[in-house]
């Protein structure tokens, strides 16, 4: 019997070593899967990363070109929102701008057209008026010479009707 057990202790001693071999060949093999896989993963996560960035990059360059087309007065510069995350509401939130900017532009220029209209008519009034002015001026000096060559009538007739009283007043004495 103890030749079976030790036969017995040497098999299972044996079979320990074969499982403990095998074991450490699963745990290698296991680790180079999970190293693998982190390695992919990385990668994986790197070129997400980069694929992100390079699509916000990109977002935010057409609004700088947008802007800078603005900047040196083209109004015909047009964004669209695509997306409704962060980046997608700036592009909207931008073309609704770029909307109002246009349209307060077009009613400052057709304000800027109504005033100048309006100068124009307040020209062309002033003028009148200064014309109007220079003919009344003109009709006032008329008015004038008439009235002092009234004057001086009315004065010759003074002067004549007291010499024609002093002379009745003479005949009357005598």
């Amino acid at each position: 019997p103890t030749r079976r057990s030790s036969d017995l202790a040497a098999s299972n001693l044996e079979l320990l070593g074969m499982e403990a071999q095998d074991s450490l060949q699963l745990a290698s093999r296991l680790r180079l899967i999970i190293g693998g896989l982190l390695v992919a993963a990385l990668v994986f996560g790197c070129a997400i990363a980069v694929l992100t960035t390079r699509a916000i990059v990109r977002s935010l360059a057409m609004l700088r070109d947008a802007a800078a087309a603005m900047a040196s007065g083209d109004l015909t510069v047009h964004v669209e929102q695509k997306t409704q995350d962060e980046l997608g509401q700036l592009f909207g939130a931008f073309g609704r701008m770029i909307a109002m900017f246009r349209e307060t532009i077009g009613q400052t220029a057709g304000t800027a057209q109504s005033l100048a209209s309006s100068s124009e008519e307040l020209s062309a009034v002033s003028q009148q008026m200064g014309t109007n002015a220079q003919e009344t001026s003109s009709q006032s000096g008329v008015v004038a010479a008439a009235a002092e060559q009234v004057s001086k009538s009315v004065q010759t007739v003074a002067t004549g009707a007291e010499e024609m009283m002093a002379s009745i007043k003479e005949i009357a004495k005598n």
